[in-house]
C-alpha cells in the first residue's frame, strides 16, 4: 500500500489534487490549515464524497466530536491510540469505501468509470492541467452499427460486446488514460499529458486492438467490431470540460458521417 505523508493543511491538499487515496488520517489540529477546514474542503469535491476521513486528537470533548462529523469525518479517535486498533480501523474503512465507491462510480456492465464519474473527472484533469500547464485529450468513441448487433445477435450478446470492447481499452491504453462508458454504446478516453499527435497514436493501437481482437460470444461465434473516434485537446481545441465533449462529439459525427471506422480531430490532423 502506498501512504503519503504531509507536513500540514496545505501540502494535504496539493496531494489531494494529484491522487485520490483509499482514506484520509488526519490531526485536527494540523498547520496552516486545521483538519476540520481540510475536511470541509475534501467533502466539496465530488471526487471524495465517499472517501473514509478518521481524525486522531487529544480534543475529546463532545463538541469537539460534533464539529468533526459535521465538517465530514467518519471516525473520531482519541489520543494515545492504540496502533492495533488504528490499523484494523484503517485497513477496514480503507476496503469499504473502495467497495463502496467501486459501486458509485463504476458502470455495472463494463466495470468502466460512469458518466458521472467521468465527467467529474474531466473537469479535475482541466483544472489540473491549467494549474500545471499541460495538456491532454478526450476521445469519443462509438461503435460502428452497434443497433445491428442487437437485432441479429440478441442485447445478451450486445452486452457481451460492450464488455469486451471495455477489457480491449482498458489492456491497450495506458495505465495513467482514465477510460469510461458514456452511455449505451459510446465511450470517454482523458488522455492525460498528451497532445493531438499522441491521441492520434493511441487512437490507431485502439482501433487496431479491437479489428485484431474480435468479441467471441459464448456460444463461439465472433463478432468483428469497428468504432469511430472523435479527438479534442486541451488547451489547442478548448479550455473547459464542456466545451473538449461537445467538439469531440463534433467531430464524431463528422467520422460517422464519413463513412464510420475512422478518426476524425477538431483541430488539423497531426501528420
Amino acid at each position: 500500500a502506498k501512504v503519503t505523508h504531509c507536513r500540514d493543511g496545505d501540502a494535504a491538499r496539493e496531494a489531494l489534487v494529484r491522487e485520490s487515496p483509499d482514506l484520509i488520517l488526519a490531526d485536527t489540529r494540523l498547520p496552516r490549515i486545521d483538519g476540520i477546514s481540510l475536511a470541509r474542503l475534501v467533502r466539496q469535491d465530488s471526487r471524495f464524497g465517499l472517501t473514509p476521513i478518521i481524525f486522531i486528537t487529544s480534543q475529546d470533548t463532545i463538541a469537539d466530536q460534533i464539529e468533526a462529523i459535521s465538517a465530514g469525518a467518519d471516525h473520531f479517535l482519541s489520543e494515545p491510540v492504540d496502533r492495533e486498533l488504528l490499523t484494523h480501523l484503517v485497513i477496514n474503512r480503507a476496503e469499504r469505501g473502495r467497495r463502496l465507491r467501486e459501486m458509485v462510480h463504476r458502470d455495472g456492465l463494463t466495470g468502466l468509470l460512469n458518466h458521472a464519474t467521468l465527467m467529474a473527472e474531466l473537469e479535475h484533469t482541466v483544472e489540473f492541467a491549467r494549474r500545471h500547464g499541460e495538456s491532454f485529450a478526450y476521445l469519443m468513441i462509438d461503435v460502428d452499427h452497434f443497433k445491428r448487433i442487437n437485432d441479429r445477435y440478441g442485447h445478451l450478446a450486445g452486452d457481451q460486446v460492450l464488455l469486451h470492447i471495455a477489457r480491449v481499452f482498458q489492456t491497450t491504453a495506458r495505465a495513467s488514460d482514465l477510460i469510461g462508458r458514456y452511455g449505451g454504446e459510446e465511450f470517454g478516453v482523458i488522455l492525460r499529458r498528451t497532445d493531438s499527435a499522441g491521441a492520434g497514436i493511441l487512437s490507431r493501437k485502439l482501433r487496431h486492438a479491437l479489428q485484431t481482437q474480435p468479441a467471441l460470444l459464448p456460444t463461439g461465434e465472433t463478432i468483428p467490431v469497428k468504432v469511430c473516434m472523435g479527438i479534442a485537446t486541451y488547451p489547442a481545441d478548448a479550455d473547459s470540460a464542456g466545451e473538449l465533449v461537445h467538439l469531440a462529439d463534433v467531430a464524431l459525427y463528422r467520422a460517422k458521417s464519413a463513412g464510420r471506422d475512422r478518426v476524425e480531430f477538431t483541430g488539423p490532423t497531426p501528420g
